[in-house]
């Protein structure tokens, strides 16, 4: 394990993992195994004759664990270079959002993915290519942009936009709140849906309000 996550489990109650191409975790912090197993039908199990110690993720539930290894391919791919025509060679940047849960009265988990930088593959080895953060649900009382720019790469003004989105009726109530335009919000949403995962309006405000909710005791 990478003394870098090794830490970073300590610090803060976040579960971090680092995929390779593969799908194979070459990484994680011991919240990451506690919040699979916790959350999901999921858990990490030692690959065997794989150098630097991998681990696969396995369990009862294959159709979640193929929608996770799907996505973590999607990413490792995304940083391939296309061509976009007018500025020539640009590197792509996919990131993918899921939910895992044991059912639907658990509030589960928050898996954002996206590829890894540079620094953080020198850390790794050449074979990381994937992020992945798991934030557990309700675990804050109050949302707020940080939360959101933390969690799915969000600009702060996009973050803006999703927080006032969660406590306004239209999207002219947020472009008032905000004093923008009413196009500029829908801008900024469409970003919000892409990163969070989210194709309907009602599944944005039930993922925004559980990370606002407060855990009843």
């Amino acid at each position: 394990m990478s003394i870098a996550l090794s830490d970073a489990g300590v610090a803060m109650p976040r579960g971090l993992m680092v995929f390779d191409a593969d799908a194979r975790v070459r990484a994680h912090n011991p919240a990451a195994a506690q919040l699979l197993t916790t959350h999901s039908a999921l858990e990490l199990t030692p690959l065997r004759g794989v150098p630097g110690g991998a681990k696969r993720l396995t369990g009862t539930d294959a159709a979640l664990r193929a929608q996770i290894e799907q996505a973590v391919h999607e990413c490792a791919s995304s940083m391939q270079p296309i061509a976009v025509p007018g500025i020539g060679m640009e590197p792509t940047r996919s990131v993918r959002t899921l939910q895992l849960r044991r059912s639907a009265e658990t509030p589960g988990v928050v898996m954002h993915l996206s590829p890894l930088g540079e620094p953080l593959r020198r850390v790794h080895g050449a074979n990381a290519a994937v992020l992945c953060s798991l934030t557990e649900l309700r675990r804050r009382e109050q949302l707020d942009c940080a939360c959101l720019v933390d969690l799915f790469d969000l600009s702060t003004s996009s973050a803006r936009v999703a927080e006032a989105y969660l406590r306004a009726d239209t999207v002219k109530d947020v472009a008032r709140q905000l004093g923008i335009s009413a196009n500029t919000v829908k801008t900024h949403l469409a970003t919000v849906y892409e990163r969070t995962g989210c194709s309907r309006q009602s599944q944005l405000i039930r993922l925004l309000m559980a990370l606002s909710s407060r855990e009843q005791s």
